[in-house]
């Protein structure tokens, strides 16, 4: 063979491989991994005191918090602010002085981050936006929460669980026929009420390799929710997936999915990528390979995919969503400096 046929075969790949690698570890990453990262965080902030333990807030408390917000480069705080009812209310520690102190606190300590109070439920248990009068009763109170709070955005989380963990657990499929209509109708009404809001909301991944424990949205039901709301955070985790090539295809297909959602020139819509730090129920363990969904295989994987799959595209996922504050330790914390975050 030709000695310098040889070398470009031995050569090449070497430089492609080098570039890829020192692509992930240049300054230009920072328009590959977007960092309007955010964390779904407890109640204890807005309520006082920690629901479980019955523990009181204290300034350290909310000393920690904020300093685990700035050291980690958190731009969206999901704030609990409690479940909506079965008549559609908000509870009422998420009006309190209490709630409103702590976030004047946060504001002042954490100038760069949105505060984006956390409100939703569990379909067919205390959320039912097939009915008008509930649908209308939750968009109002979610109004005067922000009001209340000094806040413009709010974080929609709705569940629709589609297994049985428990009675308590699964209120049942009623309605699962037009859910995908009856979600978007609420936020069409959300975004009458609140037009100038920034609204936040969640899904679980619409990889077709994934077979979490709720409901999956359609694609088209979040493309026609991006033109409602102002971010997504697509949950993939949970996929019931234990083998690393089809981990690897299922965000290769959600990377795509997201790209075709950017598409359209009217849709400034934030996609962030969720990742978990917790445990679930043991009942739920099947769902979650904790070794394929490790922070370190999951946002290297993801980034990986991102070098190969940019291409004049730039920020095609805009963030991490964390979930949870209170479920993500030191040591995970500095996995997702290193990682993603940029210190």
């Amino acid at each position: 063979m030709n000695r310098k046929l040889l070398l470009v075969r031995i050569v090449l790949p070497i430089t492609l491989i080098t570039c890829a690698s020192l692509l992930l570890r240049s300054k230009p990453e920072s328009t590959l991994l977007g960092q309007n990262n955010a964390v779904w965080c407890q109640s204890l902030f807005l309520r006082g005191y920690q629901p479980t333990t019955k523990a009181q807030l204290t300034d350290s408390d909310l000393a920690d918090f904020c300093d685990t917000l700035n050291r980690n480069r958190i731009r969206y705080a999901y704030m609990f602010a409690g479940p909506y009812d079965a008549n559609g209310y908000l509870p009422d520690y998420a009006f309190s002085t209490n709630a409103i102190s702590s976030i004047q606190t946060i504001k002042r300590e954490c100038q760069d981050v949105i505060i984006l109070p956390w409100v939703g439920g569990i379909i067919n248990k205390t959320v039912f936006v097939d009915n008008p009068q509930w649908v209308s009763n939750a968009v109002n109170d979610t109004s005067r929460l922000l009001k209340t709070l000094g806040l413009n955005g709010v974080h929609i989380n709705f569940e629709f669980f589609t297994y049985q963990i428990s009675d308590e657990f699964y209120p049942g499929l009623r309605g699962i026929e037009h859910y995908g209509e009856d979600e978007i109708r609420f936020f069409r009404e959300l975004r009458a009420v609140l037009p100038q809001a920034f609204i936040s909301t969640v899904v679980v991944s619409t990889a077709p390799q994934t077979k979490p424990w709720k409901r999956k949205n359609t694609f088209e039901e979040i493309r026609e929710m991006s033109k409602l709301v102002n971010q997504v955070a697509i949950l993939c985790y949970d996929t019931s997936i234990n083998e690393q090539d089809v981990f690897r295809e299922s965000y290769r297909d959600q990377l795509a999915d997201i790209a075709k959602w950017k598409e359209p020139p009217d849709v400034e819509c934030q996609f962030l990528f969720g990742l978990g730090t917790f445990i679930n129920k043991e009942e739920l363990w099947k769902f979650r390979d904790l070794e394929i969904e490790s922070i370190s295989n999951t946002l290297m994987t993801l980034k990986n995919l991102i070098v190969e799959t940019r291409p004049n595209r730039t920020n095609l996922v805009d963030g991490l969503a964390v979930f949870a504050e209170w479920t993500t330790d030191k040591q995970e914390w500095k996995e997702l400096r290193r990682h993603w975050i940029k210190d």
